[in-house]
């Protein structure tokens, strides 16, 4: 973006690109990163809440039972009524956004005509508050502002600021500039996408992450984990991501089974929450590839969690695409295991045996047969596939190709 279009979230960088990272022979190149403005990070940054600038309405935004029963959003609320004229607080229903939802929230904030969204919850969570703080100052329903819509409205009035404080480790949609929403009969999921939509300020509070058991803080890992890699391998990617990337997977190997086995352990907790931050800052300023193109699709016909569908998947797009990202695929491997290898071929090969070992260490699927995906269905599910983050897939992609994967993992 140039001069007055930019985002008040994107700095312009001109960068020398060294050589090797990304296979150039170090040509100057520019990029654009965008990123929360203010990120608060410790065990007890909740508290941190109060120093945030707010002020005039605010409407909270809380998704989970969790975080209600054991006095998260007390706390949250009686933090903000202290700095505020009137707040208003929100409960979601639990499941994933959906347009009907979204209109409904937005329809309420619309009323309340607030100044800021401070959202606490996981991914969905979040991503509601983004929607919402679109359609909070724009008209129309959400199912207008999604890619693919048959005349996509453009965002005119800047959205509501958003602070999040996220309580899971896995999307990273508090560092991201999109939203997935479903739509409500459709069964499919379209993104919202622009950089006014990242959260202004962003609280990351490892202690609010302990109450996840372990089957979920495993199946948001591997959301993450394919967050890193994909935007390491990724078309759009860049030596500032690819650097970024590779520490969130150091910490992934580091902490994501200690994370499970210690729920309690604040060091491992802390540590999966920054490197879930990480790989959405990453995705952000890179992009995905064949495993989230193919998980939203899934996701949207069949009742199958997001970060399930990216853990049995993994493992498989890796492999899938081992010949364009070789080297790329043997620096994850090493940032992963903390091991080095005799050449980039067998350390890429490791890698994928690595993710294949926590796969099965903390029980996913080798493949996707247990969930019951029709072959008939196949062809519809990859057609809905290609969006923004197929675009990203290293190795080339067809509907041909796509599908000969598809059918080998059902």
């Amino acid at each position: 973006m140039r001069g007055n279009d930019r985002s008040k979230n994107e700095t312009k960088i001109d960068i020398h690109a060294p050589r090797g990272i990304l296979g150039e022979k170090g040509q100057a190149m520019e990029m654009t990163i965008v990123s929360p403005r203010t990120v608060i990070a410790h065990p007890g940054a909740l508290a941190d809440l109060s120093a945030v600038p707010l002020a005039g309405t605010v409407l909270l935004v809380a998704g989970g039972r969790t975080i209600v029963e054991n006095g998260v959003v007390e706390r949250a609320s009686k933090i903000i009524a202290a700095k505020v004229k009137k707040a208003a607080l929100y409960h979601l229903p639990s499941g994933e956004p959906d347009t009907a939802s979204v209109d409904s929230l937005a329809a309420k904030a619309r009323t309340l005509s607030p100044d800021a969204i401070v959202v606490i919850g996981g991914g969905s969570a979040i991503d509601t508050a983004k929607a919402v703080s679109v359609l909070a100052r724009n008209d129309g329903s959400i199912a207008d502002y999604l890619e693919g819509a048959k005349e996509m409205r453009k965002i005119t009035r800047p959205p509501l600021p958003i602070i999040a404080v996220p309580t899971t480790s896995g999307t990273g949609a508090e560092a991201t500039k999109n939203a997935v929403v479903a739509i409500r009969g459709e069964n499919i999921k379209r993104s919202l996408r622009s950089a006014d939509i990242m959260p202004a300020t962003v609280i990351l509070d490892a202690e609010l992450t302990v109450s996840m058991n372990e089957r979920t803080t495993a199946i948001t890992g591997f959301d993450a984990l394919g967050q890193l890699i994909e935007s390491l391998i990724c078309r759009r990617s860049n030596p500032f991501i690819a650097a970024t990337a590779l520490h969130g997977i150091t910490l992934m190997g580091k902490h994501f089974s200690g994370a499970c086995d210690e729920p309690k352990n604040i060091d491992h907790r802390a540590n999966m929450q920054f490197a879930a931050y990480l790989s959405g800052f990453c995705l952000a300023n890179s992009g995905l590839g064949l495993a989230h193109g193919l998980a939203s699709s899934i996701g949207g016909k069949y009742p199958i969690v997001h970060g399930l569908i990216i853990g049995v998947l993994l493992p498989h797009v890796m492999r899938y695409n081992l010949q364009s990202s070789e080297s790329l695929l043997a620096r994850a491997a090493e940032a992963l295991t903390g091991r080095t290898f005799i050449n980039d071929l067998e350390a890429a090969v490791k890698g994928i045996e690595a993710v294949e070992a926590l796969k099965e260490r903390h029980t996913i699927p080798p493949t996707l047969a247990p969930f019951g995906i029709a072959t008939k269905d196949i062809p519809d599910i990859v057609r809905a596939s290609f969006g923004g983050s197929m675009s990203g897939n290293p190795a080339p992609v067809d509907e041909e190709s796509v599908i000969q994967f598809m059918e080998k993992l059902i």
